[in-house]
C-alpha cells in the first residue's frame, strides 16, 4: 500500500504513518518499492509471520471462562 492509503485507512496524519514506516523498514518488518510516482510497501516474511502471530495467539495464551 502507499503511504497515503495507509493514512486514510489508519486515520493518521501522512508524516505519523511515514514516522511508523520507516521504523518497520529498519526493523525489516516491511519492505518498499517504487511504483511510478508512488512508493508501495509489503510485509515481509517476517512481518508476515508477526501479523499472524498476533492475529490468532495460540491456545495456551487464550483466556478461558475457568480463570
Amino acid at each position: 500500500m502507499s503511504t497515503s492509503h495507509l493514512a486514510a485507512l489508519t486515520g493518521l496524519s501522512l508524516g505519523s504513518v511515514s514516522d511508523h514506516l520507516r521504523v518497520l523498514l529498519d526493523s525489516g518488518v516491511v519492505t518498499k518499492r517504487r511504483s511510478g510516482r508512488e512508493v508501495l510497501y509489503w510485509r515481509t516474511a517476517l512481518g508476515a509471520t508477526l501479523a499472524d502471530a498476533t492475529a490468532d495467539p495460540p491456545a495456551r495464551h487464550r483466556p478461558t471462562d475457568q480463570g
